[in-house]
């Protein structure tokens, strides 16, 4: 059995270029959020407000795409590698039809968007925000797939390098809508768009002429397969819905928002604050999908005791991490609203509270990521949609709620809400590793 010194090593090697991807596709929605809060916190809080409602259906297909790197890197670890590329081309197929899905729905909510008692003015400029961001949903979904398959086969740089030649483009198309071109709100909806678009045809084209996936990919069938889009449903659903109840807390709490009284304030607080930390919680993510394909594996080679191993020091590098985090987000609660160009002082007090906050849960957070996971790679699915079900549903929704209307906590009700919740989440998916894995 290897140390854990050296588990410690292969999962920094193999994660370090998925934190740095990570990173890259957080930081086209940091770049979106700076350059929006340039234009107005008006226009910041109705991009808050419209990101919220799309993200919290996108994720259900984002779980989909999530199935395919444990997937793959079981069939490697199995040493059935030519099985691999069934799962990229029927991935494609299970995130079309989600994404599809995902879309119709989206643009549901888009119709009732005027009846969710939100701010008028916000909500008429959320409206085409969000309707031209719903067109790149199946895009962005592709993208992911290839880059699910790639990070399976340990190939982390290929996406990496994609995301942040989409950051440059997303850079260069929101200057160009929003300030040149005067597209505001919209502009920046279609430079998100183009450039989810171009990253999934770029890396398509690496993929198609890699000398090492060509073989592979011939060997596979591109046509619909129902058995096995709906193995890949069954893994990735679950994920999905994993990351939807999350995000139903998270971007219900948005919503929320808008029914305080100070709503503009406070939604484009909490906007920075939660955009921040998900800067922060990307790097968590990297451990997580890394984990989830050294797992993986170790699943397809029946090496429980390297599960164990690869697990350990994952969550032993997420821990060491997100404190560091923590500390720099305590330290820099003051100057973080200022690099947003807010000019309102409610605004930034109130951002330095909340930061206070996500610094305070950085390492519950990144801890329920990464175990997360680490149970995908091991393909135990059922146990965490649960307990995440009962976190955000039936604890965090309505103890936010409580704290925030009926105890007049305001925003701050919220971030409680979120600490707690997190807390106990991450303690159960941990407790869940170590008794699945023994």
């Amino acid at each position: 059995m290897q140390t854990i010194s050296t588990h410690i090593k292969e999962t920094l090697i193999l994660s370090f270029p998925i934190i740095i991807g990570q990173l890259g596709s957080v930081l086209m929605g940091a770049q979106d959020n700076i350059m929006i809060g340039w234009v107005s916190e008006l226009h910041l809080s109705a991009s808050a407000l419209a990101n919220s409602l799309y993200f919290i259906l996108f994720v259900i297909a984002l779980g989909v795409t999530m199935a395919i790197s444990p997937l793959v890197s079981e069939s490697i670890g199995a040493e059935r590698s030519q099985d691999s590329g069934k799962y990229l081309y029927q991935g494609l197929w299970a995130s079309f039809w989600v994404g599809l899905g995902v879309s119709v729905i989206t643009e549901g909510l888009i119709w009732l968007l005027p009846y969710m008692n939100q701010p008028p003015d916000e909500v008429v400029l959320a409206i085409p925000y969000l309707r031209i961001l719903n067109l790149g949903t199946i895009p962005m979904l592709f993208f992911l797939v290839c880059k699910q398959f790639c990070d399976g086969w340990s190939d982390t740089k290929t996406g990496m390098y994609v995301t942040f030649i989409g950051l440059g483009f997303n850079f260069l198309f929101n200057y160009l809508f929003i300030f040149v071109l005067k597209g505001d709100l919209a502009g920046a909806a279609w430079a998100t768009t183009l450039s989810k678009l171009l990253m999934f045809i770029i890396i398509w084209y690496l993929l198609k002429n890699n000398a090492k996936y060509v073989p592979i990919l011939s060997q596979n069938k591109s046509s619909f397969d129902k058995k096995e889009v709906f193995n890949i449903l069954k893994l990735g659903l679950p994920t999905g819905m994993q990351i939807f109840f999350e995000l139903i807390a998270f971007g219900g709490a948005t919503i929320m928002i808008g029914w305080l009284d100070n709503a503009t304030e406070a939604r484009a607080a909490h906007q920075i604050a939660i955009g921040t930390a998900a800067i922060t919680f990307m790097c968590a993510t990297g451990f997580s999908i890394g984990a989830s394909v050294r797992v993986g594996n170790f699943l397809g080679a029946n090496e429980r005791g390297e599960m164990r191993q690869a697990a350990k020091a994952a969550l032993y590098l997420t821990w060491l991490l997100m404190s560091f985090f923590s500390v720099l987000m305590l330290i820099f609660q003051q100057q973080i609203p200022v690099l947003y160009g807010v000019t309102n002082p409610n605004v930034a007090e109130l951002t330095s509270i909340l930061c206070v906050f996500a610094a305070a849960f950085q390492l519950f957070d990144g801890t329920q990521s990464v175990a997360t996971g680490i149970l995908r790679g091991a393909q135990d699915v059922r146990f965490p949609t649960w307990a995440t079900l009962l976190a955000y549903l039936v604890i965090c929704v309505p103890f936010s709620y409580l704290l925030a209307f009926y105890y007049d906590f305001g925003v701050l009700g919220f971030w409680w809400g979120f600490l707690i919740t997190l807390i106990l989440i991450s303690v159960a998916l941990v407790g869940r590793i170590f008794w699945l894995i023994k």
